[in-house]
């Protein structure tokens, strides 16, 4: 049942600022203070339609922009929050409050612990957000380092606490600025989702990532929920979508050139996190309801979403939209050169769209080719497991694999400890995407060798 609360702050209607500009000058790596410019009046645009920055922000307020860090890849990859809106939002801001306080630019990436010796902050260096933070006068920060407060989530359906960084809690103003991608397992990730960057993760002693921690807690078929149990305590005061550049087909991380959507230059703005949301996805050529998140918060009660409920401000969406190519999101089974998958149980938003992503990688370099004959992923509870699988290159993928309950083994199925005991991969997690992406690729490049070096002594 939806929050009677939703009309007292929201109204009837919800305003979505949507912007479009033909052309933004330079690009994510490359730019001068004419496209700072540029963007900064593209921003400011959109938050006059909702009544103005001064409306938001007061003089001495600690103001944080939760950016989408996600990786350390360059700035033109797309995967990031483009410089150019972290350097004209911090510009805007002290433009229209000279006498704010502090302006933070904060994450917890998701590159932490997967590549070693990396920290948020070396990650918004190589995508180019820490430059242009700090060029406009803002403070950049690692989540992860920050002091961490239990915060319980009340009525909680799925997530009932997590690990808060105070930054976040002393925080008088929170302007959440996501990434417009696609996401193959959330269809797509934007304002909600961005919460992903609040929760941290810890490492086990043998360097593979705990699942319980709440970067992975509640990571599966569940993870929808989190994010809309996270807005109860932690609901921005802005959502600022940037889509500059975006990204389509199987993001947030992408493999293939044509997935980077260039110079789509559209900003999406609203102080209603789910009318945002459902914008962003109309204008990718979406239904309003196709991300689970959006349809979820606006049930629960926590803005509107559909589009008789939203009075969008700005660009005419029918014209502006940009039809996106969907992720494919657990398509594995049959779909890349010498790969085998096989899966009972496996979450279709956990492990397998996660293969599916890492997969990608190695597929495009042209990897998966040279390989003699298949690798397996054996993926999910309850899976039967082929008799003449070689454990060398076979991949036991997840937690719940080990749990049987229904008796293959009385079916001929082999046993995942069959299969470990004779020098099998194992890549733990419930899911971890910390453990895929970071040790498949290395795996399979491994074993693409030794066929590669085999094939050629033959041929000698």
């Amino acid at each position: 049942m939806r929050n009677a609360h939703i009309k007292e702050r929201f109204g009837t209607k919800s305003t979505v600022g949507l912007i479009k500009r033909e052309k933004v000058s330079g690009s994510p790596s490359k730019y001068t203070e004419k496209a700072v410019a540029e963007v900064k009046d593209m921003l400011k645009e959109g938050v006059d339609y909702l009544g103005g920055m001064k409306r938001f922000v007061k003089p001495g307020n600690t103001v944080v922009l939760k950016v989408n860090s996600v990786y350390a890849t360059p700035p033109e990859s797309g995967w990031n929050v483009d410089p150019r809106l972290v350097e004209a939002l911090v510009g805007l801001i002290k433009d229209e409050v000279p006498n704010v306080g502090k302006i933070i630019v904060a994450d917890d990436s998701a590159a932490v612990k997967q590549l070693p010796d990396i920290d948020t902050v070396d990650v918004m260096v190589t995508n180019g957000i820490a430059q242009a933070a700090r060029k406009a006068g803002a403070e950049v920060i690692c989540l992860e380092y920050d002091a961490h407060v239990r915060t319980t989530i009340p009525d909680a359906r799925t997530f009932p606490y997590f690990e808060c960084p105070k930054t976040l809690l002393d925080a008088d103003v929170i302007i959440t600025v996501p990434k417009w991608k696609n996401h193959i397992e959330g269809h797509m990730t934007l304002g909600i989702k961005n919460a992903q960057g609040y929760y941290t993760r810890v490492l086990r002693q043998d360097g593979m990532t705990d699942h319980r921690n709440d970067k992975e807690r509640r990571h599966s078929n569940d993870l929808h929920l989190k994010f809309t149990d996270t807005l109860k305590v932690i609901y921005p005061a802005l959502t600022i979508i940037d889509g500059l550049w975006a990204i389509q087909g199987d993001g947030p991380g992408v493999a293939r050139d044509w997935e980077v959507i260039r110079d789509m230059n559209m900003i999406v703005v609203s102080d209603d996190i789910v009318a945002a949301d459902s914008v962003c996805a109309q204008a990718s050529g979406y239904a309003w309801d196709w991300v689970p998140t959006t349809r979820l918060a606006w049930r629960q009660g926590f803005g509107h979403a559909k589009p008789e409920e939203i009075e969008i401000k700005g660009a005419d969406l029918k014209k502006v939209m940009v039809r996106f190519v969907p992720p494919k999101l657990y398509e594995i089974q049959g779909y890349y050169d010498n790969v085998d998958v096989y899966t009972h149980g496996g979450c279709s938003t956990g492990c397998q769209p996660l293969l599916r992503m890492t997969l990608n990688f190695p597929d495009e370099a042209g990897t998966l080719k040279k390989l003699k004959e298949p690798i397996n992923f054996v993926v999910g509870n309850n899976t039967y497991i082929p008799h003449d699988l070689k454990p060398e290159r076979t991949c036991l993928l997840g937690e719940c694999l080990w749990y049987n309950w229904l008796g293959l083994e009385e079916e001929g199925s082999l046993t995942p400890q069959n299969l470990k005991d004779r020098g099998a991969f194992i890549v733990p997690g419930c899911p971890s995407f910390a453990n895929i992406f970071t040790n498949i690729p290395p795996w399979i490049d491994k074993i693409a060798a030794k066929d590669q070096a085999e094939a050629q002594a033959a041929g000698a």
